[in-house]
């Protein structure tokens, strides 16, 4: 139980610090600041420092202790698990775009009348500067996937594995993290999301994870800058 603890504390910290982040979105969105590439450079940033913020809080307070507990070394980050290299990238692919097929599904259960305004001011941003549209996707579909895989499965989900945690909970518990740490009304979705990006990973390695990550997230861009 005290391990449980020891994992989740740096954890809720970071969902807090998401939070925040969350709420300077918000805030941004209000005075119109997300309709133009210095309101998402900064949106962007802030997003950076609440990672690099949690990767520090898990080295210090939760690696180092049981490295010194256990002997076993530091983590090694999986880039690609054994096996032929086209078929971990294949399964990163196919992975992203089943997940963007289950959007319609995920529309049924939380339709737009339930959404904040975010998704309205991301398609209209989108829909009316070309030069913006290339930061969203720079942002969103490469720098936003390294970032949050890294962190949840190369990191979060890797020493879970390593402390030969209960199967389920390797995978659960970092995807109930990273759904939490989405607007609230996504957030069952994006469990789910998250529990696809894990296997991923378990299955693939980080490539694999990544890719999943960015073409669900670079699909649901088009989408928004594309629709009718």
């Amino acid at each position: 139980m005290q391990t449980f603890f020891i994992i989740l504390a740096p954890v809720l910290v970071f969902l807090s610090l998401r939070e925040l982040h969350n709420a300077s979105v918000s805030a941004l969105l209000a005075e119109g600041w997300m309709q133009n590439p210095a309101g998402v450079l900064l949106s962007g940033a802030l997003y950076g420092l609440i990672f690099c913020a949690a990767g520090r809080l898990v080295f210090q307070f939760l690696f180092k202790r049981f490295q010194q507990e256990d002997k076993s070394g530091p983590l090694k980050i999986v880039l690609l698990r054994p096996g032929p290299v086209w078929l971990h990238i294949g399964m990163g692919l196919a992975a992203g775009l089943f997940l963007y097929g289950l959007i319609g599904l995920k529309e049924h259960f939380f339709p737009a009348g339930s959404e904040s305004g975010f998704a309205a001011n991301l398609r209209l941003a989108l829909q009316k500067d070309s030069f913006l549209s290339v930061v969203w996707f720079f942002q969103t579909g490469l720098i936003v996937p390294i970032f949050e895989e890294f962190f949840y499965r190369a990191t979060f989900q890797e020493y879970l594995e390593k402390h030969k945690f209960h199967g389920f909970l390797t995978v659960g518990l970092p995807a109930l993290c990273f759904g939490l740490s989405h607007y609230y009304y996504v957030a069952p979705f994006i469990v789910f999301v998250g529990l696809v990006f894990g296997t991923m990973y378990r299955k693939g390695g980080l490539i694999s994870g990544i890719l999943a990550h960015s073409v669900y997230n670079l699909l649901i861009l088009f989408q928004a800058k594309f629709a009718a």
